[in-house]
């Protein structure tokens, strides 16, 4: 159930927008490549969703830690 849950997240999350990503053939959109020079770039686009990441794993861990701990209490 736990991988499942996963898959689904991933799927949401990465299929769908790679999806959505796709460039019309039909409009022209005169995108610049990302300019990995600026810091600004870098901590918005790595920094800020891995720090999410790493909250997340670490906020399931403790929730699951106070589920066991509720559970021994009762």
């Amino acid at each position: 159930m736990k991988h499942l849950k996963l898959y689904a997240l991933f799927t949401v999350l990465f299929l769908n927008e790679l999806l959505y990503a796709q460039k019309p053939r039909e409009i022209q959109v005169d995108n610049d490549p990302v300019n990995w020079q600026d810091p600004a770039t870098i901590v918005v686009l790595i920094i800020i969703p891995v720090v999410v990441v790493v909250f997340y794993i670490f906020w399931i861990k403790w929730r699951k830690n106070q589920r066991n701990q509720r559970r021994e209490e009762d």
